[in-house]
């Protein structure tokens, strides 16, 4: 079964630390005869709602993998025992499709947003420059 999770640990945590994070997750995978595809590090970004210990950042994985039934109960059990792991998702592929093409579909909706986040911006911008002219 192919799967992609995002992640959010702790932003204080090291850079050593967090590969010891995510190293912990792959062995996980591999004993479940999985496979990590890939990991992009989305960086550190604000939480919609602040967490039990009041944090409001974290910062952010996406990673997509294979691995056998079980693996996902494995991680969500490590996971919650983990303090510096903050927020877990899950998500189920579809087997039509190959976890390249699942990817190339992710990127290209994220390009996709980043696109419309600009206009979106331009749009603010020639608004505040208007309003701006008006008053004067």
């Amino acid at each position: 079964m192919n799967y992609e999770s995002v992640l959010v640990m702790d932003p204080s945590l090291s850079k050593e630390e967090q590969k010891k994070t995510l190293q912990k997750i792959r062995e996980i995978i591999q004993q479940f005869k999985g496979r990590v595809y890939h990991i992009d590090t989305w960086g550190v970004r604000k939480l919609a709602n602040k967490n039990r210990k009041n944090w409001s950042q974290g910062l952010y994985f996406h990673f997509s993998f294979a691995g056998e039934s079980g693996v996902v109960e494995e991680l969500v059990r490590i996971i919650r025992m983990d303090e510096k792991l903050l927020y877990y998702h899950f998500e189920k592929l579809s087997s039509q499709k190959s976890p390249a093409e699942h990817l190339d579909d992710f990127r290209s909706l994220v390009e996709e947003a980043i696109k419309k986040e600009k206009e979106r911006q331009v749009r603010i911008q020639k608004r505040k420059s208007f309003l701006s002219k008006k008053v004067m």
